[in-house]
């Protein structure tokens, strides 16, 4: 014959413990509850400092326009990338030189000046400089209704990389200088001796000195016409048509 099951017999006592546990747990979950709010918030207010917040502060005002802190990196980002390639490019052609103390010396200097220039403090200082040049550029022109048209600007960016999409523009013609003419008379210019080319080089000293004294004495008196002094005539050259 199977035995009854003992019934337990609830207190007071048994009922005051369970309902103090009850708002134990109830009291544990509230504070992971808050814990976890806080965190998240925390975490998301640093994400929103790093990304919105702190890259849209300015850090200088010059008139109505803002410079903020994103220009700043991002300029500062491209400087910083044209001074370490400037370095690279002077160590390699250091490399190309070693056996000159003169060209090294001077490499060596440009590598000083890029390590100045690369200092934190320099940079920055420089970025925040051009960055207000910029802007006070920019409103003035604004101001003088100055504007620059984008395919303008497209164009002088793709030229300064050597991009031409349509194809490489045509090199200009150079245009061909105008030689001077002579204003002598026909009786000057047949008075005139020419200008003869040596063909041997003097081998000795007098030779040099018999070549400098000249062999006539007869002088040429200016005519009524004339207005400077007796020059050779200069020949007129034909300029090469470039292609």
């Amino acid at each position: 014959m199977a035995r009854n099951p003992e019934t337990k017999i609830i207190t007071k006592k048994h009922l005051a413990r369970l309902e103090r546990e009850r708002i134990q747990r109830r009291y544990l979950l509230i504070g992971a509850i808050i814990v976890t709010v806080i965190v998240l918030g925390l975490v998301g207010f640093g994400i929103l400092q790093s990304t919105v917040l702190q890259p849209n502060q300015p850090i200088a005002i010059v008139g109505d326009e803002k410079i903020t802190t994103r220009q700043f990196q991002e300029y500062a980002k491209y400087q910083r990338r044209n001074l370490v390639q400037q370095y690279i490019s002077i160590q390699q052609n250091m490399q190309l030189f070693d056996s000159d103390p003169q060209t090294q010396a001077y490499f060596q200097q440009s590598l000083s000046q890029i390590s100045a220039q690369l200092d934190p403090a320099i940079l920055g200082q420089g970025v925040v400089d051009a960055l207000i040049d910029e802007s006070l550029i920019r409103q003035e022109a604004e101001r003088r209704g100055i504007s620059v048209p984008a395919e303008e600007i497209d164009q002088l960016i793709e030229s300064e990389l050597g991009y031409f999409p349509n194809g490489e523009p045509a090199t200009a013609t150079p245009i061909p200088t105008t030689k001077p003419t002579s204003t002598l008379s026909p009786t000057q210019l047949a008075l005139v001796p020419p200008t003869e080319i040596p063909t041997e080089t003097p081998t000795s000293t007098l030779d040099l000195i018999a070549t400098a004294i000249p062999t006539s004495t007869a002088t040429l008196e200016p005519t009524a016409t004339s207005t400077g002094p007796v020059e050779s005539p200069t020949p007129t050259f034909t300029p090469t048509p470039y292609t």
